[in-house]
């Protein structure tokens, strides 16, 4: 498999061809801003992008694209999407940098080839004297960010009009330490660049604390009581994704996930994507709208998306932040199929529990078309 930058308007091509397989066909999303003539996807900024791509010789299986701030400034919709304007004072934009668009060929998701893009895309901007790096994740894919070395920072969840809520990351590339403390993958390729260490405390101080933490974080452990508490009242009468679990069980399954502090409005799922993370509100509730239509409220310790994870199905329905807000416990797809996959107490206690809202739901939707009916 081979990974480099286009350089020709035929490779360029190529990589936009890929954009509209992956995510006008596949996801779904974009459809109106697709040019379905010419099957492509492209972005305004194309053009001043660096765009690479992996090919195995016969066809292209992987793309994404650099925006370099060393070669042109990022658009200002970028721009405050990762809210650059804080840093400023401490360096200038041409030292931030940020990775877009990357799509991969569903059967090669799994393997390597992610992370080596990622890699190449980090190599270049740190030989053009990048120094912060930014990009977004979905939250199932939020861990994979984490074990590299991104991090969440006081910046608001974005929400994205094709994918629902998106978590804003940042790689301060001086922070040698911290990599070294993770393991990050990366973190000999972070070590080649001539960074300035003077701004990396500022920096830090700038981030602020995340609206997003890792359960197994230091954050995560101070706030497990809260969780635990949460987890353990009875608010309501269906059965809560922790029924039947003790302390060093619960503390388990957390650990597959992370928290996120979620603003009036957000939306947490959006119809139509094929993402299957399991979301647990922590506080406040969820809005389940179906065409903007209210039909459900989840509270706190019931669970929301079981029936897209049992049945690996797209979602079905809008979800979206209470008028107070929410915290909610995101738990990635991946790392809870492989719990419940695996032969033992804790799966069978969490598919019991997931078999039992959806029969709850079931039994709500027979009644309400019942009385429907009998009107």
């Amino acid at each position: 498999m081979k990974i480099e930058f286009a350089t020709t308007e035929a490779e360029k091509q190529a990589i936009y061809q890929i954009r509209y397989d992956i995510y006008v066909e596949e996801m779904r999303v974009y459809t109106e801003k697709a040019d379905h003539e010419k099957r492509i996807f492209t972005d305004s900024h194309d053009d001043t992008d660096l765009l690479l791509y992996a090919h195995d010789g016969s066809q292209v299986v992987a793309a994404m694209s650099l925006v370099d701030g060393s070669v042109a400034p990022m658009e200002e919709g970028l721009s405050s999407i990762y809210d650059l304007d804080r840093f400023t004072d401490i360096l200038p934009k041409e030292k931030m940098s940020a990775f877009i668009r990357l799509v991969v060929k569903e059967e090669l998701r799994s393997s390597t080839l992610p992370f080596r893009m990622m890699k190449a895309t980090a190599e270049k901007a740190i030989a053009n004297g990048a120094e912060l790096f930014f990009c977004t994740c979905q939250p199932h894919l939020l861990k994979m960010y984490q074990r590299i070395g991104f991090r969440s920072y006081s910046n608001d969840l974005y929400n994205d009009p094709q994918f629902g809520i998106m978590i804003p990351l940042i790689l301060v590339l001086s922070d040698h330490e911290y990599y070294q403390r993770i393991k990050s993958p990366f973190r000999k390729v972070f070590a080649k660049g001539h960074y300035q260490q003077d701004a990396l405390t500022q920096i830090l101080q700038v981030m602020g604390a995340s609206t997003v933490y890792d359960t197994e974080s230091d954050e995560g452990e101070e706030q497990w009581s809260s969780i635990y508490n949460v987890l353990n009242e009875e608010q309501t009468d269906q059965s809560l994704f922790f029924d039947g679990l003790d302390d060093s069980e619960i503390q388990q399954v957390i650990a597959l996930g992370h928290v996120m502090e979620c603003a009036p409005g957000d939306r947490v799922i959006k119809k139509g994507q094929p993402a299957k993370t399991v979301y647990v509100p922590l506080s406040g509730d969820l809005h389940v709208r179906n065409n903007e239509q209210l039909i459900a409220l989840v509270q706190k310790g019931e669970m929301l998306g079981e029936q897209a994870f049992l049945l690996n199905q797209r979602r079905t329905v809008d979800v979206y932040a209470g008028n107070q807000g929410c915290q909610v416990l995101s738990l990635d797809e991946r790392n809870l199929r492989t719990l419940i996959e695996t032969p033992g107490r804790v799966a069978a206690i969490l598919l019991l529990n997931m078999s039992k809202a959806l029969a709850h739901r079931l039994a709500q939707t027979t009644a309400e078309l019942q009385a429907q009916s009998e009107s």
